[in-house]
C-alpha cells in the first residue's frame, strides 16, 4: 500500500497542474503561434467578475478613451472607451483581401485560445466582421475591418460588456 507524507502533497499537486497544463499546450499546437492569447484570456475572465477592467484601465485620453496597462501582443492602439470597451488595432494591410483573411484567422485563432467556453455567432459574421459569445457571461468580442487615412486595412479587436 502506497503512502503519501502531508508534506509531499503540495509537490504532488505542482507536479499534476504542471502535467495537466503540459498536455493541454500539446493538445491545441496553434496556442502557441497566438502571441496575444495570455492578453486575451487576462482581458476576458476579469469581464465575467464583478472587478471587470478595473485592474487594466489607464489613465484618460482624449475625449472618453483611456489607457490600458495591458495591450495585446503585436497589436496596436490598445486601449478603453469609457469603463466597458477595450479595442486594439492589427497592423495594416495593403488589400481588403488580406484584412478579411486575417480577421478569419483571428477568429479561429481567439477561439482557440479561449477554449470550448467561447463561440462564434454565425448569423452576425461576415467576412468583415466576427462576433464572439461567451457561453455564460456578459461579454462579446467583435473582430471588424476598418481603413486607416492612407488607404490600408486592418482588423479592429473589440471586447466589450453587453448591457442585459
Amino acid at each position: 500500500m502506497m503512502m503519501f507524507h502531508l508534506h509531499r502533497l503540495p509537490l504532488l499537486a505542482v507536479a499534476i497542474v504542471f502535467s495537466s497544463t503540459t498536455m493541454a499546450a500539446a493538445q491545441a499546437p496553434g496556442l502557441a503561434s497566438v502571441p496575444y492569447c495570455d492578453e486575451v484570456k487576462h482581458i476576458a475572465n476579469p469581464a465575467m467578475t464583478r472587478e471587470r477592467f478595473a485592474s487594466i484601465i489607464g489613465k484618460p485620453r482624449e475625449g472618453n478613451f483611456r489607457g490600458t496597462s495591458l495591450s495585446l501582443t503585436g497589436w496596436n492602439d490598445c486601449a478603453f472607451y469609457g469603463m466597458a470597451y477595450y479595442t486594439c488595432d492589427s497592423s495594416p494591410f495593403m488589400t481588403v483581401e488580406d484584412a478579411q483573411q486575417a480577421l478569419a484567422k483571428i477568429s479561429r485563432d481567439i477561439l482557440v485560445c479561449l477554449g470550448k467556453t467561447w463561440t462564434k455567432v454565425e448569423e452576425e459574421s461576415s467576412a468583415d466582421y466576427a462576433v464572439l459569445h461567451p457561453m455564460l457571461g456578459p461579454a462579446s468580442i467583435a473582430l471588424n475591418l476598418d481603413q486607416t487615412d492612407d488607404d490600408q486595412h486592418l482588423v479592429r479587436f473589440s471586447l466589450f460588456l453587453r448591457r442585459p
